[in-house]
């Protein structure tokens, strides 16, 4: 079986729109977000902005079914990151509980060497490591369940930045 690739050229003409086109997509999309959080119906939107950007009907719902995507791509990945978090803070909890019952279970022993440490002062210092990794999982947790999610429209450029 035997493959056959074509190549064609595209007008500069239709370069040159494609550009424009990829320049103002991002801008009119962060604005229509913007205002559909405000709560403005999509109806009025749609005519609006046909007006206003120069656009038809289909590009419109083209911008908006792919922010619809994009926002409900946002809130599932949202979901699932609290589940995770939920699930590491519970894990960590239930270690922290087992590693406290150990400490006092750990006999006080003398370093075998100069500046070694005990078993007990090793077990002590991971338990204070795993609580400072607690309180930041809960700290993160509290921030995403009661901030609003984000979104960034555009490319590469500016979600670097």
């Amino acid at each position: 079986m035997t493959t056959v690739t074509y190549h064609t050229r595209v007008p500069e003409s239709l370069i040159r729109f494609v550009r424009q086109w990829q320049a103002w997509m991002p801008r009119i999309e962060r604005n229509l977000y913007r205002e559909l959080e405000a709560g403005r119906a999509v109806t009025d939107l749609k005519r609006e902005y046909q007006r206003r950007y120069g656009i038809n009907a289909r590009h419109f719902n083209a911008l908006y079914a792919a922010l619809k995507g994009k926002i409900h791509s946002l809130m599932e990945c949202r979901k699932r990151h609290i589940k995770q978090l939920q699930s590491s803070i519970s894990g960590l909890e239930k270690l922290i509980r087992r590693w406290r019952k150990q400490v006092p279970r750990i006999p006080l022993a003398c370093p075998l060497q100069q500046g070694d440490k005990t078993p007990r002062q090793i077990l002590r210092w991971r338990l204070h490591q795993k609580q400072r990794r607690l309180y930041t999982l809960k700290a993160r947790l509290e921030r995403i369940q009661h901030e609003k999610p984000r979104l960034v429209f555009g490319g590469q450029k500016r979600w670097a930045a």
